[in-house]
């Protein structure tokens, strides 16, 4: 809508607590993991370093309010387009942004991604002004769900997308969720990927299946 973004300093930690909080609350039926694999010490340390060790926040510069409101969506995705019993995991790490891989994840099948919803303004001046030393912060929500039908996932970043088909036949459409969401983070100067893979008809049930969406954002200075 035009509307500026804020610039603060912002802990992803906590908002990825509160989002698999509610999420949990929301969805019991689900199982729900948090995964801060950017607090782990470097597996290279010795004792006496472990002892001194302590984690760097993972920090974006950012509007808080509008980057809740991506987790909690992606997190709402994941609960209402898998069924009962379904495993959802959200995990959060540090890379190089030399390393960024578009947010691939072995055996998920076809990946996509979108340029921006028409109109979006996707410069703001967050990528220049955050970036630390080339890094970037990664959030990855992996679901065990049935995955995206191909075509469905093929157009899920543009507005107003819906399809007869969804990752549950009984749910609703991606309609303005997965816009609103892309526009949120490339406004950040980040990027927001999904990848998924159906088991085919007549598969076993251990066969691959699954749905990821990964964020990446430019660490704070």
């Amino acid at each position: 809508a035009g509307r500026e973004l804020r610039h603060d300093e912002v802990d992803l930690v906590g908002i990825l607590l509160d989002a698999v909080s509610d999420a949990h609350a929301a969805g019991p039926d689900h199982t729900w993991d948090l995964d801060l694999a950017v607090l782990d010490a470097p597996a290279d340390l010795s004792e006496d370093e472990l002892e001194d060790f302590e984690p760097e926040p993972p920090l974006v510069l950012g509007d808080e309010a509008r980057l809740r409101q991506v987790m909690v969506n992606l997190l709402a995705n994941a609960r209402v387009h898998t069924p009962a019993g379904s495993h959802v995991t959200v995990t959060l790490t540090r890379r190089s942004a030399a390393g960024a891989d578009g947010g691939s994840r072995d055996g998920a099948g076809t990946e996509a991604s979108a340029g921006p919803p028409a109109g979006a303004r996707t410069s703001t001046g967050f990528s220049a002004r955050a970036v630390r030393g080339g890094e970037e912060l990664v959030i990855t929500i992996a679901d065990d769900g049935p995955g995206i039908d191909p075509e469905v996932r093929s157009r899920m970043f543009e507005r107003f997308a819906r399809g007869d088909a969804s990752r549950e036949r009984s749910t609703g459409s991606t309609g303005l969720g997965m816009s609103i969401a892309l526009a949120i983070i490339q406004s950040h100067g980040g990027t927001l990927t999904v990848d998924s893979q159906q088991a085919p008809e007549g598969s076993p049930e251990d066969a691959p299946h699954g749905t990821a969406f990964t964020v990446t954002l430019p660490a704070a200075e």
